[in-house]
């Protein structure tokens, strides 16, 4: 499937809501349709567009993927834009606040946040899986060394 099919697919959608309701409106006011057609196309029209706009929207804050280089002084965050492209962010450790700042670590989503924007973030390590435990430890400053059993 090639990669801008999506973006394509959901242009398209996006269009054909905004086409569509005008023509509704106008072929009720005609009387060709009944009230209960238009609601019902202004319902799913609407629904249509709200789920897209959440999901874009929960998308550009969910951290897919976090990497860091063998001195543990640099993080990139990996992430999916509104539009389904993969986005790098590079920051160093220092920026990170610490969880225990932040939350409790026993939640299933953790936000992220840094001290440079007011930007929150958000990722889980009880969905996702941790491959290096002491270096994650060494950047979110302490979290696993909290009752360790209980939490993983």
């Amino acid at each position: 499937m090639n990669p801008y099919e999506n973006k394509i697919i959901f242009l398209i959608f996006c269009f054909h809501s905004l086409l569509i309701t005008p023509y509704r409106v106008y072929t009720y006011n005609e009387g060709l349709i009944q009230l209960f057609e238009l609601q019902l196309s202004l319902f799913f029209l609407s629904l249509a567009s709200f789920s897209l706009f959440i999901f874009g929207w929960a998308a550009t804050r969910t951290i897919c993927y976090i990497y860091t280089n063998v001195e543990c002084d640099r993080v990139i965050l990996t992430h999916i834009d509104f539009w389904g492209r993969r986005q790098n962010i590079e920051l160093d450790t220092r920026d990170i606040i610490p969880i225990n700042d932040i939350e409790t670590p026993d939640k299933i989503i953790l936000p992220f946040k840094r001290y440079s924007t007011p930007h929150t973030m958000y990722y889980s390590i009880k969905i996702g899986q941790i491959l290096d435990r002491p270096r994650f430890n060494r950047i979110f400053a302490g979290i696993i060394t909290q009752d360790i059993k209980k939490w993983w």
